[in-house]
């Protein structure tokens, strides 16, 4: 009897081995920021008509990199970690009037205004999920994949901009640096098309949702040329922070290697929190899209 048992033990591990597998993936990420913010405008002062031009935050893609590594069995678990990094500048001549709060302070009086001005931006993005999963299908070709988890990490983003007239001249730096950490739930689903020897066409769709606790620390600090200093600080933003992430794409499975081409984009609600001078408190989006190419390669035990 105890033969038996142990045979029956040993019968149940050799079929959960056989029946797990780690995946290890890496994708390169091409994408761009989105934010609803103006730096400044340029007043023509022209009588009888008047020009306004804003000059807003704009980014061009930039690169990024998402790693991580799943291990399947009956249920699976996916830890994955995801950094972009992007950086925008600018700059303008004309008659300024600046949209930060410390350079419209520095200004000697409401009509003069500053004559040249530069700009630029960095957003820091590192996201690391924790995710369990298990795979449906409906029907033999649709696979259906729910899933929920933790999300966390950091969201640092720092302005520069400087602002010259004869008269005083200014360095602004504003900081709205988020921290957060909170449950997770979505779905991937996946379509395959057909079997061609070892090569397996799909297509692939994923949804998902995210409510991180976080924490905003908003600093303004302007040096104004030659003499004085301006800090400028709110109450720092402890709340909810809510995230929607989809994506589209189209992969090829060829025996243990996947190849993913994917269209991301990813909601962050109300990240932006800093101020100015125009609209006081921001309270806008940050806006991550484009492309994703993702290799995927299953280690079978």
């Amino acid at each position: 009897m105890r033969h038996y048992y142990r045979l029956i033990i040993l019968s149940s591990l050799l079929i959960a081995n056989k029946a797990s597998a780690w995946q290890l993936f890496v994708e390169g990420l091409e994408w761009r920021a989105t934010e609803s913010n103006n730096w400044s405008y340029v007043n023509s002062e022209t009588l009888p008509h008047q020009t306004i031009d804003y000059n807003t935050i704009d980014f061009h893609y930039s690169p990024g990199i998402r790693v991580g590594v799943t291990y399947t069995s009956t249920w699976d678990a996916t830890f994955l970690y995801t950094h972009y990094y992007t950086t925008t500048n600018g700059s303008t001549s004309g008659l300024i009037r600046p949209s930060f709060i410390g350079s419209v302070t520095a200004q000697p009086s409401a009509a003069d205004l500053y004559h040249t001005a530069q700009f630029s931006q960095s957003i820091n993005y590192n996201i690391f999920d924790l995710n369990v999963g298990k795979q449906f299908k409906p029907a033999e070709a649709w696979m259906l994949h729910p899933i929920a988890g933790l999300m966390g990490g950091w969201i640092y983003q720092n302005i520069h901009a400087a602002y010259q007239q004869p008269a005083v001249s200014t360095n602004e730096k504003i900081t709205n640096n988020f921290v957060g950490v909170g449950p997770k739930a979505g779905v991937d689903t996946s379509i395959d098309l057909y079997h061609y020897h070892d090569c397996q066409p799909k297509l692939m769709a994923s949804f998902a949702a995210s409510y991180l606790v976080g924490n905003w620390v908003i600093r303004d600090v302007t040096d104004i040329i030659p003499t004085r200093q301006i800090t400028v600080t709110g109450p720092s933003q402890s709340m909810g922070a809510l995230a929607l992430q989809g994506s589209i794409a189209f992969g090829i499975d060829y025996k243990k290697l996947q190849v993913k081409l994917a269209y991301e984009i990813g909601d962050w609600f109300n990240q932006v929190q800093f101020f100015d001078n125009d609209t006081g408190t921001h309270d806008n989006d940050l806006v991550l899209q484009g492309l994703t190419l993702g290799l995927t390669y299953n280690l079978d035990k």
